[in-house]
C-alpha cells in the first residue's frame, strides 16, 4: 500500500454526522420555537450543505502507508501533508461505529512523541482493518531493526573498549504493539445500571435545566405545566409524588442509555507494556495506553455509591489521550468505571502492579479546622435574599447548593489527609460535593511543589500546599488546604528528596 489511497466511502457519512451532531441543539431549538415546516427545510439544507463538504473532502484527502512512515493528505485550498515516521508513534487508538463494523471499517486515532494538544495528531476517519495490520506489522519490523542495529553496536563497542570500565547498556529497544493479555477485567451490564443510577451529574443537569428553563422552553409550555402541578398538588398529595417518580423515572433510563453507549462490555486489560481499554455499543473504541504514560491515578466515590460499596478509578494521561475522545464524547478516562470496593486493590494489582496501591491508612490534616472551611459559605445569604427577590427558581436552587456546599465542606475537613506507601507513591485524599476522592501519584511524576499561608494562618501554624502533575498538554493540581506546618514540610521532603527513604 505505497500509493495514494482515499479513506472508505463511509468517511462520507461520518462527515453528515458529525456535523449534524455539532447543529443539533440549534435545529431542536428552532423545531421548537418557529413553523415545523420551516425547522425541517433548515435540517433538509444542512443535510445537502454537509453532503457537499463531505463529498469534497473525500476527494482530496487521502493517506499513503510506506515502510518508513505514514503520510497524511489533508485540505481543499490549502493543501498539507503530515509525515509520521513509525518510530515517533506512541499509541494507535481504534474507533469502530456500529455501521462500520459489517463493512470491516475502522476510525485510526495515532499519537506521536512530539504531538501538541488534546487531538491526535494523525486521524484515519475510515479505513479497513487490514490498515491497522500494515501499520502494526511495519512498526514491529522497524523495533526488529533498531533492536539488531543497537545490539549490534553495543558489541561493537564492548569489543573496543576493554577498559574495564562498567558502561550503562540500559537504553531499551522499542517493544512490539501486539501483544497478549495477561489479565483482563470486564464491566458487567448489572454494574453498569448501577454506575448510571448513582451517577450524580444527572442531579446536576436537572438543575442546570431549571435555571435556565425560561430561556429555552416556551413561556405558554412553562404556564401549562406550573398550572398543572398546581392542581396536582390541590387535589392530591399522591399525585405530586407519583409525578416526581416518574421525573426520577426518566433521569435514571436516560443515565443507563448514555453509559451503555459509552461503556457498554467495558473492559480493562493488562499486557506487559500497555493497558488496554476497549467500550462502546454504537462506537466501540480501542484504546491502547502505555504504562509510562500514566500520570497518576484517581479513585472517586460519591456518596451513594459509597453506601453500596461501589466506587470508580481514573487514570491521569499525559499527551493528547489524556481527552479521551476529542469529538465530544464524555473526558474522564476511567480505567474502572465502576468496581466493588472490596474488590478494588485486587483489580488494581492486577492492572497496576507497579503502583503498588496498598490501602494505606491516611492521615488526617484538618479536623479541627471546620471554622476554615465554612466561613466562606457565609456570603451566600444576602446572594440568596437578592436572588430571592428576583427569581425564585435560583434562590432555591443556591439554597441547595449552599446546603450541599457545606456538608461536603464538613466531609472535606473531617476526611482530607495524605498517605505515602514505600515506593514513592503519594497519595491525596479530599471531598469535592460529596464525592470522596483519592489521588496516588508517583514521587517521579511530580512537576512542582508549592506551600502558601497567610500571616493569620502562619501564626496558627497552618497553611496550604499544592502540587503539578502533567495530565494531557497541561498541568492538573493537587492541594490540601489549613493543614499543620509539619505536614506541609513532610510532603515538600517528599518532593525533594531523590531516594525511596524519606
Amino acid at each position: 500500500m505505497s500509493e495514494r489511497t482515499r479513506f472508505h466511502p463511509a468517511y462520507v457519512l461520518v462527515e453528515i454526522f458529525k456535523r449534524l451532531r455539532n447543529t443539533f441543539l440549534i435545529v431542536l431549538y428552532v423545531l421548537i420555537s418557529s413553523n415545523v415546516w420551516f425547522a425541517l427545510g433548515l435540517l433538509a439544507a444542512l443535510i445537502i450543505l454537509f453532503s457537499l463538504i463531505a463529498l469534497i473532502k473525500y476527494y482530496t484527502q487521502g493517506y499513503q502507508i510506506t515502510p518508513d512512515k505514514l503520510i497524511l493528505y489533508r485540505g481543499v485550498l490549502n493543501r498539507k501533508e503530515i509525515d509520521i515516521p513509525y518510530d515517533r508513534i506512541q499509541t494507535i487508538k481504534k474507533r469502530q461505529w456500529f455501521f462500520f463494523k459489517p463493512f470491516g471499517v475502522i476510525q485510526l486515532l495515532i499519537e506521536t512523541a512530539g504531538g501538541q494538544g488534546d487531538k491526535a495528531e494523525a486521524d484515519f476517519p475510515a479505513v479497513k482493518e487490514d490498515v491497522l495490520t500494515t501499520i502494526e506489522q511495519h512498526r514491529s519490523h522497524q523495533a526488529v531493526t533498531a533492536k539488531t542495529e543497537q545490539d549490534t553496536h553495543t558489541e561493537a563497542v564492548e569489543m573496543i573498549d576493554n577498559s574495564g570500565v562498567d558502561h550503562d547498556h540500559s537504553a531499551q529497544p522499542p517493544s512490539e504493539t501486539v501483544e497478549n493479555p495477561r489479565y483482563s477485567h470486564i464491566v458487567s451490564d448489572g454494574q453498569i445500571v448501577l454506575f448510571s443510577l448513582t451517577d450524580l451529574s444527572i442531579v446536576a443537569l436537572l438543575l442546570a435545566f431549571l435555571t435556565f428553563a425560561d430561556d429555552f422552553v416556551p413561556s405558554d409550555w412553562l404556564h401549562s405545566v406550573s398550572n398543572y402541578t398546581n392542581e396536582l398538588l390541590t387535589q392530591s398529595i399522591w399525585l405530586a409524588v407519583g409525578l416526581s417518580v416518574i421525573v426520577l423515572l426518566l433521569l435514571s433510563l436516560f443515565s443507563i442509555a448514555r453509559n451503555f453507549f459509552r461503556y457498554y462490555n467495558f473492559k480493562s486489560s493488562r499486557t506487559d507494556h500497555y493497558v488496554v481499554i476497549e467500550k462502546g455499543l454504537f462506537e466501540r473504541s480501542t484504546q491502547t495506553i502505555p504504562i509510562a504514560k500514566i500520570q497518576g491515578i484517581k479513585v472517586k466515590q460519591q456518596i451513594l455509591r459509597k453506601l453500596l460499596g461501589l466506587t470508580s478509578v481514573e487514570l491521569l494521561l499525559a499527551g493528547g489521550q489524556a481527552t479521551e475522545n476529542s469529538e465530544g464524547d464524555d473526558a474522564t478516562f476511567y480505567l474502572l468505571p465502576i468496581v466493588r470496593e472490596k474488590e478494588l486493590q485486587t483489580v488494581l494489582a492486577s492492572l497496576l502492579p507497579e503502583w503498588d496501591l496498598t490501602n494505606s491508612g491516611i492521615a488526617y490534616t484538618s479536623r479541627k479546622q471546620l471554622w476554615y472551611f465554612f466561613r466562606w459559605y457565609l456570603l451566600t445569604i444576602p446572594v440568596i435574599i437578592v436572588a430571592a427577590y428576583f427569581h425564585k427558581w435560583i434562590a432555591m436552587i443556591l439554597v441547595l447548593l449552599t446546603a450541599l456546599g457545606l456538608i461536603s465542606s464538613w466531609l472535606d475537613c473531617r476526611f482530607q489527609g495524605y498517605a505515602i506507601t514505600h515506593k514513592e507513591v503519594l497519595c491525596t485524599q479530599h471531598y469535592l460535593f460529596l464525592t470522596n476522592i483519592r489521588t496516588y501519584v508517583k514521587h517521579t511524576k511530580i512537576q512542582a511543589f508549592c506551600k502558601r499561608t497567610t500571616p493569620w494562618l502562619y501564626r496558627k501554624g497552618l497553611g496550604h500546599f499544592e502540587l503539578w502533575v502533567k495530565v494531557g498538554t497541561d498541568a492538573t493540581t493537587l492541594s490540601l488546604r489549613f493543614v499543620d506546618q509539619k505536614v506541609i514540610k513532610q510532603i515538600e521532603t517528599f518532593y525533594r528528596t531523590k531516594s525511596s527513604l524519606i
